[in-house]
């Protein structure tokens, strides 16, 4: 049952054709829109906006996999799950001042 449908997943010649490649690109151009915008609104300093946009740009799948997981940290670590551990590290560090 599944093998005509993976029949027209494959990326050989007759199932690659120029719809597949203007939808690939149209969605490629959207992720990296998005991705673009996602950076502006950060709150990073223009050096940081800057390497950010470049590693985007010149290594677009490794790039955009390293911005969501340190873009998924940092909202970790405002999570209200953690807001104690937030308390005792601010704790800490009022301290050594």
């Amino acid at each position: 049952m599944l093998d005509p449908i993976l029949d027209k997943l494959d990326l050989s010649g007759p199932n690659l054709g120029i719809q597949a490649l203007v939808l690939s690109g149209i969605l490629y151009t959207l992720v990296l829109f998005c991705t673009y915008s996602s950076i502006f609104s950060q709150g990073f300093p223009s050096r940081t906006k800057i390497i950010w946009i470049s590693l985007v740009t010149f290594l677009p799948f490794v790039g955009i996999l390293a911005y969501l997981f340190i873009c998924a940290g940092i909202n970790l670590q405002n999570h209200p799950i953690f807001e104690s551990f937030n308390r005792r590290k601010q704790k800490v560090m009022q301290n050594k001042q």
